[in-house]
């Protein structure tokens, strides 16, 4: 076994990134966070990310894992920024929605977004909160790299604006 040498900085990031497990999508949120001047964060990362603090996608007992992981988070490493991504072709929404086209889960993902930011900002009044949604580009859209024999398509992330109190489900 080898070892990696690798900076350590001792202070703890300021900014949090919540986002579904989905590999795919690994280095296109580390380009994201970097781009948003943040090289480092905490990352919270489950099957269906954000999706887990919302009481409408999320059994109970999943909501309160992650809200009570989150929050420990957030006050030990004194957090100040949260970001929030989902992603297009969720396989856990496709699982949890079983049979419900791509548009009414889609719809459903950027409601539970909202309502994870807004509970994030509640419960922790001073975090500024960022919300994304992250889909590939099509191939008539993108850059096309070929690296052994497989084709890379870019990630394109969507800003999602906090939704009116009627847009969100408690």
């Amino acid at each position: 076994m080898s070892v990696v040498a690798a900076e350590f900085v001792p202070q703890h990031a300021d900014t949090i990134v919540l986002h579904c497990s989905d590999g795919r999508y690994t280095r296109a949120v580390a380009l994201l966070m970097k781009e948003l001047g943040h090289p480092r964060y905490d990352t919270v990362c489950l099957p269906g990310g954000p999706a887990l603090l919302d009481m409408w996608s999320a059994t109970m007992v999943e909501v309160d894992v992650f809200r009570a992981s989150t929050s420990f988070l957030i006050k030990a490493h004194e957090i100040k920024q949260a970001v929030l991504i989902a992603h297009d072709s969720c396989g856990f929404y496709a699982r949890r929605y079983l049979g419900q086209g791509r548009g009414k889960i889609q719809k459903r993902q950027t409601k539970d977004l909202r309502s994870a930011g807004a509970w994030l900002q509640r419960a922790h009044s001073k975090l500024a909160v960022q919300l994304f949604v992250a889909q590939p580009l099509s191939e008539s859209d993108t850059k096309i790299a070929h690296r052994k024999g497989a084709s890379v398509t870019d990630v394109e992330f969507f800003p999602i604006p906090p939704g009116s109190a009627s847009d969100i489900l408690f």
